[in-house]
């Protein structure tokens, strides 16, 4: 009897790899304790936000007071305080809203995408999306990036999807009150940074406007924009005299322009020419390297004249491609960013592999043994840092208990895929192996999570040393604590 060849469904693994994800990253939210300064200062106003049961003002416990911390808009901190009322005040619930930004962009990027790739790229593109290292790590933080992510992804494929959707019009209004209500006038830079240069390289190399422009509903969808966005602006700017000319001014202008940029509430993060681009391959690791191997052979193809031509014609792979190079190139002329900041760009390079996926294996439909090579050499990669992280995390405050369950698992994992790597190539294995690549991946990030929780929260977090400081108290009485070098966010919150 002939046994049929086993087969992926791509819209029931769509929805498995992404329940899968979302439970490994729910699972690993309480570890490491909230890292100083960035994830205990955000966790930190939002608490004190809901003690004083103020939604409008953000606050900071900072130099030693409570004082208005006019630094970033409002919604993020609304996603924690709800996340707070639910769940209590803790690193689950501070974290929270992270998993629930992530999965939003996963459901923009599917919903909005699903036309344009079908069911078999659309899986390699949210595969792609969910375990890129930057999506996962912040896809569970308590930090704003995700959140500003979300809304630009809105915009950006509603956007794409306007001259076909009347809906998709209002959409492109209303992801864009979502990012200028998380971190201000930077949504509405980073949109432009894509929409512009597409828009202009549209109409050069196709002769014409794209129908977009013209479908757009811009007056309502003006008016949506500033009926979701005007009031909490006006409100804050009332309770906080100048704040609107601190915020635009210097939190959002001074970090591009002045060379010397702090904010009141920290220091500014300085970094060397050019650091974006290698950012943004570590952003989007492992499937950066993978795309580049694949394209390192045939440089001399990938840069041809055909090629241009090739992309010049595709408008959606054009987009694909000035999304995910708009925060790279941007952050190129600043003086002051972190690697956060790259997060608007992870989903159009998943888009963008989502895309490549389609021309290449379902259109062309041909046998690619570097393809096969390259996923395999890349899982195997990822297979030899499992065991790397869990050995090299034996120096640094180990939990042994995670370290063997981590090294047991990756060994039976390494010996099945051993088997597997030599099975005779077939058409399917392909997307299996973009879809165990993801899973592995996750695990990879999950197990350096919990195999590290120890060490990160003993050198970057307070709550152990508020702890031991407690249990002294309790001994000998009241007692004093200082912090010699900053004062850690998160002392505040715990």
């Amino acid at each position: 009897m002939n046994r049929k060849p086993f087969v992926l469904a791509p819209k029931a693994v769509v929805a498995a790899l992404a329940v899968f994800t979302v439970l490994v990253r729910l699972c690993t939210l309480p570890f490491p304790d909230l890292v100083d300064t960035t994830e205990g200062r955000y966790a930190g106003v939002a608490q004190i936000m809901l003690r004083r049961n103020d939604w409008v003002t953000p606050w900071i416990h900072y130099e030693g007071i409570e004082q208005p911390y006019l630094g970033k808009p409002v919604l993020h901190f609304w996603l924690m305080q709800l996340s707070y009322l639910t769940f209590g005040e803790n690193n689950f619930a501070a974290r929270l809203p992270g998993v629930v930004g992530a999965v939003g962009i996963a459901v923009a990027l599917g919903v909005g995408a699903l036309s344009l790739l079908g069911w078999e790229a659309l899986l390699v593109t949210i595969a792609v999306f969910a375990s890129s290292c930057m999506s996962f790590f912040l896809g569970g933080a308590a930090l704003l990036d995700v959140t500003l992510t979300l809304g630009i992804t809105i915009t950006l494929v509603s956007f794409l999807r306007a001259d076909k959707s009347k809906l998709a019009g209002y959409l492109v209004f209303v992801g864009m009150a979502v990012g200028v209500l998380t971190k201000g006038p930077l949504a509405c830079i980073l949109a432009g940074c894509v929409i512009v240069p597409w828009l202009i390289a549209h109409r050069v190399l196709l002769k014409r406007w794209p129908a977009q422009i013209a479908k757009l509903p811009w007056v309502p969808g003006i008016i949506v924009f500033l009926i979701l966005v005007l009031p909490w602006y006006i409100w804050a700017e009332i309770r906080n005299p100048g704040f609107l000319e601190y915020f635009f001014v210097n939190e959002n202008f001074g970090r591009y322009f002045k060379k010397n940029y702090v904010d009141e509430y920290g220091s500014g993060h300085r970094q060397p020419v050019g650091a974006a681009l290698l950012m943004m391959l570590l952003a989007v690791f492992p499937w950066s390297f993978l795309v580049l191997a694949m394209l390192a052979p045939n440089l001399r193809r990938v840069f041809s004249k055909r090629t241009i031509e090739v992309v010049s014609a595709d408008p959606v792979l054009l987009f694909a491609l000035c999304w995910t190079l708009s925060c790279p190139l941007l952050l190129l002329g600043a003086t002051q960013y972190t690697a956060t900041y790259l997060m608007p760009s992870v989903p159009g390079f998943a888009l963008l592999t989502g895309l490549l996926w389609k021309r290449h294996r379902v259109e062309a439909n041909q046998q690619d043994n570097l393809l096969r090579q390259v996923l395999l050499v890349g899982t195997a990669v990822i297979l030899l840092a499992w065991l790397g992280i869990s050995v090299a995390s034996l120096w640094f405050a180990p939990n042994f208990i995670i370290i063997c369950a981590s090294i047991g698992l990756a060994l039976w994992t390494a010996i099945s895929f051993m088997r597997f790597s030599r099975s005779t190539a077939r058409p399917e294995q392909y997307l299996g192996l973009v879809v165990l690549l993801s899973l592995l991946s996750t695990l990879v990030y999950a197990t350096a999570t919990m195999c590290f929780d120890n060490y990160l929260s003993l050198n970057r977090s307070s709550r152990l040393a508020l702890e031991k400081v407690r249990e002294v108290a309790a001994s000998q009485g009241a007692l004093r604590v200082g912090f010699p070098y900053y004062f850690p966010f998160s002392a505040a919150f715990y």
